[in-house]
This record gives structure tokens, sequence and C-alpha cells, in this order.
């Protein structure tokens, strides 16, 4: 009998030992249980865990910054300290250190470009609004920049001329004279239309009795 109580006792030792040790787990996976099963889980984990040890409660939680505005953040960067910009010309294809370095000094002016572009517009330019006072300008072939920089205004409705399917087929003094023009620069060396030849100049040349010269272009009026 004494045999028999004994392994009752150690039975019943053994029981209530694996009743406290499902405790102590209880107590430490609840937290774990709770951020699975409870979308506020997080905070109540932390509660318990920093309720148990340290006893000082947490009153605000560390919020994760979503990934693409890290990668966001990187490119900007990494677009502002190493990429160097280059010529336009060789956009695309490779790098090549680009000699836009001196700023147009106009009142619509401020962008950097070429020194020779820079002296060649500056003058044009300042010709133009001395010339411009009663006078109708016309620019072209592909001259927007000469109505832009001067102020003078397009009494067409023509940016490029080979755009211009109504006119685009007219000789350039017939376009000077269907705009009523008194003030013409001619662009000698056009971006994508047809160059003037000889036969214009000459034509302009009677009809204005008044030229001056500049780089890539001839200022006619009267």
């Amino acid at each position: 009998m004494a045999g028999i109580k004994a392994t009752i006792r150690l039975l019943q030792a053994q029981k209530d030992l694996r009743l406290k040790i499902g405790k102590c787990l209880w107590r430490l996976m609840r937290p774990v249980y709770l951020v699975d099963h409870n979308r506020h889980g997080i905070v109540r984990r932390r509660t318990n865990i920093t309720r148990d040890f340290s006893r000082r409660p947490i009153t605000r939680l560390a919020t994760r910054v979503p990934l693409q505005f890290v990668v966001a953040g990187f490119l900007l960067i990494f677009g502002l300290v190493r990429v160097t910009p280059g010529a336009v010309e060789s956009f695309g294809s490779r790098f090549m250190v680009t000699d836009e370095t001196v700023r147009l000094k106009l009142p619509r002016g401020g962008l950097r470009v070429r020194a020779a572009d820079a002296a060649r517009y500056e003058a044009l330019v300042t010709e133009v609004q001395g010339l411009a006072n009663g006078r109708t300008l016309w620019a072209g072939p592909d001259a927007p920049e000469v109505y832009f920089l001067s102020g003078v205004p397009n009494k067409t409705r023509t940016l490029f001329d080979f755009l211009d399917v109504t006119t685009a087929t007219l000789p350039v003094i017939e376009r000077v004279r269907a705009a009523q023009a008194t003030l013409v620069v001619l662009k000698l060396q056009p971006d994508f239309s047809r160059p003037p030849d000889s036969t214009t100049v000459t034509a302009l040349r009677a009809g204005f009795p008044n030229a001056r010269g500049f780089p890539g272009f001839i200022v006619f009026w009267r």
C-alpha cells in the first residue's frame, strides 16, 4: 500500500508540474497568439511583454516605411548626386560634356546656351526690338524663338513652316507678302524646313531697301 501511495503522489506531482509548465508557456505564447489572430495584437503583445519584464508601458510604435518610398528616395538622391547633365546632341547615346554654359542675357532669356548663340541672339533680338515699333514682323523659316525672345507678336499662326500645310509650299517671299510684313528676319539655316536660296534673298533685297546681317540671320526692313 505504501508503494501504491508513493506512486500516486509521484504521478500527482508530475501532473502539477506539467500544469505549471503549461501555464508558463501559455503566458509566454499568449502575445504571439494574439498577433496571429488579432489585428491589434502587436500592441497587446508588446504591452504584455513590457508589463511582464520592464513594467514600462509603450505609448508609441515605430512605423515602417513602404519599400516604394525607399526606392523612390534612392533614385532621387542618385539622380541629384551622380547624374551629370550632358549635351543635348549626345542625349541617349553617350555622355559628352556640354558647352552650353553662358546665360542668355535677355528679358525673356535666362537659359544657358553656347557662347556663340548667346552673342548672336542678344545682338539679333536687340536689333529687332529697336526696329519693331510700328512694323509687322515675319521671322522664318522655323524661327519662333525670334518672336518669343523679342516679345514682338507673331501675326501668322505658324511656328515651324514645314508643319504649316497651307503655306509650306509657298516661296518665302509670298509668305512675307501674305503677312504684310515690313520687318523680316530670315533664318539662313532652319532646323527642319528647306533653307532659303539666293533667289529668295535677292527678292527680299529688292522689296526691302534696308538689310543687316547677323550670324545665321539677315534682317530686312522698310
